[in-house]
């Protein structure tokens, strides 16, 4: 739940970042002849949307290729990290315990 509404969240300020740019550096003209009638803030939003998806789908697939150690660090805090390194730990002293009797 919490990755889902950081994922969402993190795509929401992109498009806004990107919506935003987007206006400011692609005059209207310019935009308006490549898209063949004049350029409109749907326009605008649809283009933010495109490539906001587009830099989202290209993360998703650029995580996939890297291992799950990679992707925990990046996902989550140092206090996650410490809670699984204690469970580790305490799997490996039950498993010794085990093992002796």
């Amino acid at each position: 739940m919490t990755i889902t509404f950081g994922v969402l969240s993190l795509y929401v300020v992109l498009f806004l970042t990107l919506f935003g740019v987007s206006q400011l550096t692609l005059p209207p003209s310019a935009f308006g002849k490549e898209i063949g009638h004049k350029a409109t803030v749907h326009d605008y939003a649809a283009l933010a949307w495109f490539v906001s998806s587009m830099g989202m789908v290209g993360g998703a697939f650029g995580s996939g290729l890297e291992d799950d150690g990679t992707v925990r660090n990046a996902a989550y805090g140092e206090r996650q990290r410490q809670r699984w390194q204690k469970l580790r730990e305490e799997k490996k002293v039950r498993e010794k315990q085990e093992g002796e009797t």
